[in-house]
């Protein structure tokens, strides 16, 4: 919903600087009143090469466009509310923006008078018609007829309000076509001239009511705004061989009767060759704001022929082309059965997007071609678009958007389109907490990401698993984290020995000591120390260490001139930061 305010407040903003210019002309309104898509939302399917439309006042069709141009074919055109957006696309890719502005020169009159007005006032209708397949037989006039209500807070009108509406943006909506006439029965009236029947499909029509996202709907809340005037149906005489190739509605002449919105069927009186040589071509046109829209349907044909020769003529043949003289229609679409892509289920436009024989409304992978329909796990997904093919899901959930569905995804939650498993366990290497060694438990005691049976420290957290000695124990919990296998690593003296021989003859003695995992030492003094506490220092200078900082032990020696039993011996080691640490008394006659 965010980004959709944002939009809103930038519209407003775009309306203040507006409201600084000039009036532009008398009829029009007195400040900048936009009518359009200014939040993001646009119409496809509308070949700008035949676009035509007109934008109106809701029951009150005098209030209009005019010669302002509302509509945006390209981006970087120029409509009546300035340059066009990027959005607007190409000429040439049916993509089209409503951008205009009550406020503009050649619009004819206002349609509401801004601090007056409120949410809801003055609907405004775009009725928009294009054609596609122009200069072909298979020429279809397409139309948008989309209508919105005045949002007071803001001094404009949202077409995009009554478009699709997801949560956080409006949608684009594709032009439909324009509903073509089917014969139903004729009745040669044998003076040149059929008595034709024929129905058709209502017309669709977008609104703001049903949504009503900025409650700008107070006429129709929770209901359709009945913009659609009628239907119009036109004729055209020409050799059956050469079947008309527009669907501008000029080129058809005047219309041969008009009918109400409501009413889907009327009865045409046409020129009817029994040669076969001139058929006659009808095609249907929509009415609204009082005005025939300037493109007309794809053409349906009044003839005598019979393609399929299966004793119904073509023009009231429910397959054509396909020999079917018992004209079984089992939905009742207008769609024979024997060429009904969706025999079973009412789908009049036989509208199949993947062109696999199926049509949408019957296809289990309607966007992806599956002729055969296979299913393998029954829940109405076919297996060339099931997320999970062999494990029924038929709401198609995938969480982690990674086009493998939740209910066969090894790794719900964290994207993993390959699925790799490499121990085995059933849970994908993206979220395994042991993704080398089976634990389908996901077992992990300490909590901290790494299961029980690959934690180097099973009971104490450790994600980043940093083992510096490499025995297989995380420096979290070893005890000696710089030599492998040791289970106490502290620097000490570990053996004292007092022998009661030396180099200096009868009465001295050789003290000998032995470090282990020396890691921040200066060295060591030979200290006696007597009954009292009385402290000597027996060697002038220190003993200087050999490891020191390396981690590895050393064995050390010093002569004493003099000493009884040694039990008054001790060793001071002195470290890096100036701790002293005393170990003794020396033993006699040890080794060291």
């Amino acid at each position: 919903m965010k980004p959709f305010f944002k939009s809103l407040l930038l519209v407003g903003v775009v309306v203040l600087v507006l409201a600084a210019a000039p009036r532009a002309y008398a009829q029009s309104c007195g400040t900048p009143t936009p009518a359009g898509q200014y939040l993001d939302s646009y119409f496809t399917g509308l070949p700008e090469s035949s676009l035509s439309g007109r934008i109106f006042v809701f029951g009150n069709p005098s209030v209009n466009n005019g010669t302002a141009e509302f509509l945006c074919r390209s981006a970087g055109d120029i409509s009546s509310n300035g340059p066009c957006p990027q959005l607007a696309g190409s000429s040439s890719d049916g993509i089209v923006i409503i951008a205009g502005d009550w406020f503009a020169q050649g619009v004819t009159g206002c349609p509401v008078t801004p601090g007056v007005s409120k949410d809801g006032d003055s609907p405004n209708v775009a009725f928009l018609t294009s054609i596609t397949n122009e200069g072909t037989a298979s020429h279809a006039g397409v139309y948008v007829l989309s209508s919105v209500g005045y949002s007071g807070t803001n001094n404009a009108f949202f077409f995009d309000a009554a478009q699709p509406f997801n949560g956080s943006s409006f949608l684009p909506v594709a032009a439909d076509r324009i509903p073509a006439p089917r014969i139903i029965s004729f009745t040669n009236n044998g003076d040149g001239t059929a008595t034709t029947n024929l129905t058709w499909n209502a017309a669709n029509t977008i609104d703001d009511c049903s949504q009503n996202v900025l409650g700008t709907c107070t006429d129709f809340p929770n209901g359709k705004r009945p913009v659609l005037d009628g239907y119009s149906v036109y004729a055209l005489t020409a050799p059956c061989a050469s079947p008309p190739t527009t669907s501008r509605a000029t080129a058809w002449g005047g219309a041969l009767t008009t009918t109400s919105a409501s009413q889907l069927s009327a009865s045409v009186r046409v020129p009817f060759d029994t040669t076969g040589v001139n058929c006659s071509f009808l095609a249907l046109g929509l009415i609204s704001g009082g005005q025939a829209g300037a493109a007309v349907s794809g053409q349906t044909v009044l003839t005598t022929a019979d393609c399929d020769n299966d004793g119904v003529p073509d023009p009231i043949d429910n397959c054509p082309c396909v020999f079917n003289p018992d004209q079984r229609d089992t939905d009742g679409d207008g769609i024979g059965d024997a060429c009904d892509n969706c025999p079973t289920v009412v789908n009049k436009n036989q509208s199949d997007s993947d062109h696999d024989g199926i049509g949408d409304a019957c296809d289990n992978c309607p966007a992806v071609a599956n002729a055969n329909q296979a299913d393998t796990d029954h829940d109405g997904i076919g297996d060339a678009c099931d997320n999970c093919p062999a494990v029924a899901n038929a709401n198609q959930a995938d969480g982690d958007h990674d086009g493998v569905g939740d209910v066969c995804d090894n790794c719900p939650t964290v994207a993993n389109t390959n699925q790799a498993d490499r121990d085995g366990d059933g849970i994908g290497d993206a979220c395994d907490n042991c993704p080398a060694i089976a634990n389908p438990t996901q077992a992990d005691r300490d909590g901290d990401g790494v299961g029980d049976v690959c934690d180097n420290c099973p009971d104490v957290p450790n994600p980043d698993q940093v083992d510096t000695d490499h025995d297989g124990l995380g420096d979290a919990c070893d005890p000696c984290p710089i030599f492998p296998n040791v289970t106490d690593c502290t620097e000490k003296v570990v053996t004292e020995c007092i022998s009661f021989t030396s180099t200096l003859g009868k009465g001295s003695g050789t003290v000998s000591w032995r470090t282990q995992f020396e890691t921040d030492l200066l060295g060591f003094n030979v200290v006696t120390i007597d009954s009292k506490g009385t402290r000597v220092q027996q060697n002038p200078a220190l003993i200087r260490c050999e490891e020191c900082v390396g981690g590895g032990g050393h064995l050390y020696s010093f002569i004493i001139p003099k000493h009884k039993s040694g039990h008054n011996i001790f060793i001071e080691m002195l470290k890096l930061n100036g701790v002293v640490q005393r170990f003794g008394p020396a033993v006699r006659d040890c080794t060291p």
